[in-house]
């Protein structure tokens, strides 16, 4: 699951998400996900998170409790996503946490 986690992101720094390249409305936050059991939890949360506006990609992992999200700080917020994730409900519980280089 690292593997394709790494490989996401390789393939987004190379189509130029990095934020030095960009009008500075590009974001990546990084957060931890509690609750997640099995893949379909991860299903869960992306399929949440996509339907906020303004998201370029997600990538959540099951083993690492976490989300890598990219998207648009114009059109939505850290907070939104968070709280998107929290509004799942069950045992889902997100929080932001430093994003690793």
């Amino acid at each position: 699951m690292k593997f394709f986690m790494c490989l996401f992101l390789f393939f987004v720094s190379f189509l130029g998400f990095s934020d030095s390249e960009n009008d500075g409305s590009e974001n990546k936050a990084c957060f931890t996900v509690n609750g997640m059991t099995c893949s379909s939890c991860s299903v869960t949360v992306k399929s949440a998170v996509r339907q906020l506006k303004g998201i370029k990609g997600i990538v959540v992992s099951v083993d690492n409790s976490d989300a890598i999200v990219l998207f648009d700080k114009k059109l939505t917020t850290i907070k939104d996503i968070i709280f998107k994730i929290n509004a799942i409900g069950g045992e889902f519980r997100a929080s932001e946490k430093q994003c690793k280089a």
